[in-house]
This record gives structure tokens, C-alpha cells and sequence, in this order.
């Protein structure tokens, strides 16, 4: 049998979203054709077709996924029937529904302190992390023998001699391994302060999902563009090897 491929375009889809996480919502408010529903217990979004950007940003959503189907059926991703089905009422452009605030202007002042973002040992022992910061070379040498089942799971994105390595299983490679919660990552056993929520470090921090803020143990912090990630094929990581080698200083 063929390895599975994630399609390029999903059809129809939907969100369920508890209201108190409806603020997530605005990883979608421009360019993705959705809509917005809001029942008494609930905010809902959906959209006619998904591409793979979109696709990507609909599962960081803190809610439940559903396939829609005719009639307004609604399918979650781990079923094969469905069992609920869209609620009905008036759906609203999502960037008519979800508008930025002007803030009115005043004088000058002391601008307020700048939250620093640090970690913190895990009470809970941490989660399982998802990432692997590791060398390059060790990297490549590693793909190059390992079985492609195991391979085609993980993508990365390199420097000129660490690799980030995301996906499970993770090589077993010495190296920092890493927690990622939404659009950022830290060290597995830590926990960052004084902001824990994903969605609001993130936007502290300056960036958007399907990019990455690397938070490091000393308050460092490093931001990847979703572009520098790509699939960990033997033919990808030959070639970065090769790009880094002619990059480094003689």
C-alpha cells in the first residue's frame, strides 16, 4: 500500500469552540472565506474548502472538527458516521463578526514593562514533547539508515549545524527534546511564566500560528517561519547538509 498523503484541498468543514476560546478564532479572519454562528453555549465557524494553509490552522483551533456532509451532517475526524449535525441560523463573514478596535489616542507616557517570558521547572513532570533540537550532521547520518516509515513522520527545519526536528516518533538522537503548544516551544520539563495559555504567549511574544517561537532556558527566544520546515526525506536533508557546508566561513 502507498503511504497516506494528506490532501491539498478539504472540503467542506466546521468548529465547535467553547465561547471563552472564541479569541482563537482570529488565526482565521482574513483570507479563508469562513463564517461565523454563535449559539447560547458555543461559537461556531466553518468554511466551504480548506487549502493546506488553512487545514493546518483549523486543527490548532482549541475545539471539535467536523467533515460537513449534505443536509448540514457533521462528521468528526475519528468517525465514519456522522453525529451532529451544522446549527441552524445566520452566519456572518468572520472578519465582519471578529473587528479590531481602534485604540483612541492619548498622551505620551511611560511606556508599561514588557512581560519577560521565562520557564520554570514542570511541578507535573511536563508533556511529551514533540520536537528534537539536534545536529545537523547527526541528523543526516541518522535518516540516511533509518526506515522510511519512521522518516516520512517527521519534518525539520535547519541552521547551519542544528536541525528542529518535529514529530512522532522523534529520532533517537541525543539532543533537546521540546514541548510545542500551538505556535510555541520549550524544553521538555519546563513550563513557561508568567503566561501559560498557548494562544496568549503566542501573541506575546509576536507570532502567529503555523510558525514557531523557540523559547530557550535562558528567556531566549527564536522565531521560525513555517516555510523553513520541510519533510524529512533523505534528498532534503543531503541537500541542507550540502547548503550549510558551502555556507560556512573558510
Amino acid at each position: 500500500m502507498s503511504p497516506h498523503r494528506d490532501p491539498e484541498t478539504t472540503g467542506p468543514w466546521a468548529v465547535c469552540l467553547p465561547p471563552r476560546r472564541a479569541g482563537a478564532s482570529a488565526l482565521l479572519r482574513l483570507g479563508h472565506g469562513v463564517s461565523v454562528l454563535t449559539t447560547a453555549d458555543a461559537v461556531w465557524l466553518r468554511g466551504d474548502r480548506a487549502d493546506a494553509g488553512t487545514d493546518r490552522l483549523v486543527r490548532r483551533l482549541p475545539g471539535k472538527r467536523y467533515s460537513i456532509g449534505q443536509d448540514g451532517r457533521l462528521r468528526p475526524p475519528e468517525a465514519t458516521v456522522p453525529t451532529a449535525r451544522l446549527p441552524a441560523g445566520v452566519w456572518r463573514p468572520i472578519e465582519t463578526w471578529l473587528v479590531p478596535e481602534p485604540q483612541p489616542a492619548a498622551f505620551g507616557g511611560a511606556a508599561p514593562e514588557r512581560v519577560r517570558i521565562g520557564l520554570v521547572r514542570s511541578e507535573r513532570g511536563g508533556r511529551d514533547p514533540d520536537a528534537i533540537l539536534v545536529r545537523l550532521d547527526a541528523f543526516l547520518e541518522w535518516v540516511e539508515t533509518a526506515p522510511s516509515v519512521r522518516v516520512r513522520r517527521l519534518a525539520f527545519a535547519a541552521s547551519a549545524s542544528r536541525a528542529l526536528v518535529l514529530g512522532r516518533p522523534l529520532p533517537p538522537l541525543p539532543g533537546q527534546r521540546l514541548v510545542v503548544a500551538g505556535a510555541v516551544a520549550w524544553p521538555s520539563g519546563f513550563e513557561p511564566t508568567p503566561i501559560s495559555d498557548p494562544t496568549v504567549l503566542a501573541a506575546a511574544l509576536g507570532v502567529a500560528a503555523p510558525g514557531l517561537a523557540l523559547l530557550d532556558r535562558d528567556g531566549g527566544v527564536e522565531t521560525i517561519p513555517v516555510e523553513a520546515f520541510v519533510p524529512a526525506t533523505r534528498s532534503a536533508l543531503r541537500a541542507t547538509a550540502a547548503n550549510a557546508l558551502r555556507s560556512r566561513p573558510r
